[in-house]
């Protein structure tokens, strides 16, 4: 996302929140909402010791974020 802004011209992606806010503004994602909670979600898993935890972190990763992943990875394909 950032070095794509940046490529555009989109100096204001300093950090991953702003990257993410940015590109929504942008249009290259459309719900910048999953995208911050995936943020939330990976600065919790860097502090998360209890194998429940993970798990539910696991199977979120696996049925949510894989599918947003790989449509950001599609429209980005098409932008280029």
């Amino acid at each position: 996302m950032k070095a794509y802004l940046e490529y555009n011209g989109n100096l204001e992606a300093t950090s991953p929140r702003k990257a993410i806010k940015e590109s929504y503004k942008e249009g290259l994602i459309k719900d910048g909402n999953i995208w911050l909670e995936m943020l939330q979600d990976r600065n919790r898993t860097s502090h998360t010791y209890d194998e429940a935890s993970a798990l539910d972190f696991f199977d979120t990763i696996q049925n949510v974020y894989v599918d947003v992943f790989e449509k950001f990875i599609n429209d980005l394909a098409r932008e280029l």
